[in-house]
Parts: structure tokens; sequence; C-alpha cells
């Protein structure tokens, strides 16, 4: 008779000391190559997703990229209109983008970077519900 590992037994006996730390050891050998495979997985998971986010993040930032530029171009033809001078109204369009940037810097600069940062520090401690 054989036993699990295919090594020849006769039946009246009990499996010695050998044979029980060989099972354990292969039991342990199984169990270590299971949790590298759901490592493996989680950190495929989670790569997933931040590939998932910036590809989404940069299709965004392009939309949002086009729609303020098709809005400086109309706001520059608009104040040309109202100044009488194409060439004045993409300069005063210019001037309120940089106002605008301006004031964002500004926001950024005293109190969104500091908030921004915190919230990835958070993000990046917090333990997964999944995960032991």
């Amino acid at each position: 008779m054989t036993d699990r590992e295919g090594t020849d037994r006769a039946p009246d006996t009990e499996p010695g000391l050998g044979d029980v730390f060989e099972a354990v050891a292969g039991d342990a050998k199984a169990y270590m190559a299971a949790q590298k495979a759901l490592i493996t997985l989680d950190l495929s998971e989670r790569g997933g997703r931040i590939a998932a986010k910036a590809v989404w993040l940069v299709v965004a930032v392009l939309l949002v990229g086009l729609g303020i530029g098709l809005l400086a171009v109309a706001l520059g033809l608009y104040l040309g209109r109202v100044l009488n001078d194409v060439v004045l109204g993409f300069l005063a369009a210019g001037g309120v983008l940089f106002a605008v940037t301006a004031l964002f810097y500004l926001l950024w600069r005293w109190v969104l970077r500091d908030r921004i940062i915190l919230a990835v520090i958070n993000a990046a401690h917090a333990k997964p519900e999944h995960l032991p």
C-alpha cells in the first residue's frame, strides 16, 4: 500500500515520525505557495486599481483641459466682439486665465496641498477589510 507521498508501507504499521514531519513540511510548503499566490493576487489587484485610476485621471485632465481651452477661445472671441478688437479680446481672456491660475496657486499653497498630502498618507496607512 502506498501513502500520500507514494512510499510503500505495510498496512499494519503506523506512520513514523519522519513520515509525519514530511507530511507537515509538504503542507507547510503548500500553505506558503498559497500565501504567495494570495499576496501576488492582492498586489496585482492594487496595481490594476492604480492603473485604472491613472488612466481615468489622464482622460479627465485632457477633457477638462480641452473644455477650458474651448471656453478660453469663446471668451476671447466674445471679449473681442465687445472691445471691437479680437486681439484685445484674446489678451483680456489670457489675463482672466492668468488671474484664475494665480488664485488656484495661492489656494494650493495655503490650503489644498496639506489636505491632499494628509489624505494620501491616511489612505496609504488604511488597512483593507479583506486582508487579515
